[in-house]
């Protein structure tokens, strides 16, 4: 729309030409707020109380006047935007509502992704921890095997069972010869029972008693130069007053333990035996029941050896050995 001008001319004024007659106007003339063009009121054929109120309210931008030419044109301009402003209101009444619908199905897809990621995170957790359980349940089994066809006991008292199945159990293992690997380990090993404990508080004072008193001990069994046959030695479970606990000794040479097991026996001196493992110990108080039972039953000059009840012609050193008396010459 052209810049607005006052609608009606002044006195005396040419403000232009009529658009209808091409004459001057000077007076009673009327612009058009649309085209921009004058015209006289006669030509336009407006009356003179709508002239005088378009007079009176000519700088009013709430009046207009528009000529005949541009009067239809006004009124579609008009009802377009008219049209336009009820569809502007209708189109933002309709993204607010379509807002709304957006924003709650962005809630509920934010919400379901919260969801299928909590599920999904419990799931690799659960995954997991099945994982890591199979893996423990595997480990623990590692070194677990399991045996068919031991002979069942029919005692009545699960304790005297336990003792048949554990009898049996060592039996079958040593049919197997498992301990071979245990024993090299401790075959340069003795344990020593009823060597006195220090009550000292710090361990390393301990220990220096532990080693006099060994060397002591070792001394009256006629055993020289300890330090240069003992690899290492430690008491053997948990400290408790009042009680002594054993003390292994691991020697360089195993000649050294069979000299020293061969003068305890000779010496008759009590709390010296060799390193056996729980089922090497079990098996051997087996076979010493068992010699008892043979011994009472008649049976003369039985002995153990090498985890079997052996008949000797006549009761000799257990450790006696062509080994120990090489050893002996040449120290």
């Amino acid at each position: 729309m052209p810049p607005k001008k006052k609608s009606v001319p002044k006195e005396g004024k040419v403000c232009g030409e009529c658009d209808s007659c091409s004459q001057n106007v000077i007076e009673e003339g009327l612009l058009c707020n649309l085209c921009n063009l004058w015209f006289h009121k006669g030509c336009q054929n407006v009356s003179d109380s709508l002239y005088q109120l378009i007079n009176a309210h000519g700088n009013n931008d709430s009046v207009h006047w528009y000529c005949r030419s541009c009067n239809t044109t006004a009124k579609d301009i008009m009802k377009n935007l008219s049209s336009i402003a009820t569809t502007q209101t209708k189109l933002a009444k309709h993204i607010e509502a379509n807002t709304e619908k957006i924003d709650k199905i962005l809630s509920n897809q934010t919400e379901m992704y919260l969801k299928t990621e909590e599920r999904l995170e419990k799931k690799l957790i659960n995954s997991m921890e099945e994982k890591f359980s199979e893996h423990e349940d595997r480990e623990k089994r590692k070194a677990n095997i399991i045996v068919y066809e031991i002979e069942e006991s029919d005692k009545t008292e699960s304790n005297l069972r336990k003792k048949d199945d554990w009898e049996n159990v060592v039996q079958f293992l040593h049919g197997l010869d498992i301990q071979h690997v245990d024993r090299e380990k401790r075959k340069a090993n003795i344990i020593v029972y009823e060597i006195e404990e220090s009550d000292k508080t710090e361990s390393n004072l301990r220990k220096k008693d532990d080693w006099e008193n060994v060397v002591q001990f070792l001394h009256g069994l006629d055993i020289q130069h300890v330090d240069s046959k003992i690899r290492t030695f430690f008491r053997l479970g948990k400290r408790e007053p009042n009680k002594r606990r054993p003390i292994k000794l691991v020697f360089y040479d195993i000649r050294d333990k069979e000299l020293i097991l061969k003068n305890a026996w000779d010496k008759k001196i009590k709390g010296v035996s060799r390193d056996r493992s729980k089922l090497d110990r079990d098996w051997f108080n087996t076979l010493k029941v068992e010699k008892e039972r043979r011994e009472q039953a008649g049976e003369t000059n039985l002995m153990i050896r090498n985890y079997e009840i052996v008949k000797v012609p006549f009761r000799t050193s257990p450790n006696h050995n062509p080994q120990v008396k090489q050893y002996q010459a040449q120290h």
